[in-house]
Order: C-alpha cells, then sequence, then structure tokens
C-alpha cells in the first residue's frame, strides 16, 4: 500500500516539475527519473547560473 503511494507521489512529484518547465529544458532532462534526481539537477544547473551572474556583475562594478 505504501509503496504504491510513493509510487504514485512520484509520478505526480515529477509531472510537476517537468510541466514548469520550458520545451528546451524540458526536452534535456525529461530522462531523468525521479523528481528527487530532477530537482537536484535544475538547482545545480541554476546555482552555477547565478553564481556566474553575480561574478559578472561584480567584476563590472570593479571596474567602474
Amino acid at each position: 500500500m505504501d509503496r504504491m503511494k510513493r509510487k504514485e507521489e512520484e509520478f505526480l512529484y515529477r509531472g510537476h516539475i517537468l510541466n514548469t518547465l520550458s520545451n528546451t529544458i524540458y526536452t534535456a532532462h525529461r530522462h531523468i527519473q525521479t523528481a528527487k534526481e530532477l530537482w537536484t539537477t535544475l538547482q545545480e544547473k541554476y546555482r552555477i547560473e547565478e553564481v556566474s551572474n553575480q561574478k559578472f556583475l561584480i567584476s563590472n562594478f570593479i571596474s567602474f
């Protein structure tokens, strides 16, 4: 019973995450099987982008 409930919840969570993505990001990440893996992958990707954006802004400020 618990296993079926967990499987259903996993399917729903993964579906909700994938539904919020744009088409290009969706096609790149649709092969990831679990919601946790998907969430972690997206979090790492956008955390790296955020850090690089901050570095860019700081370097421009220092150059100014």
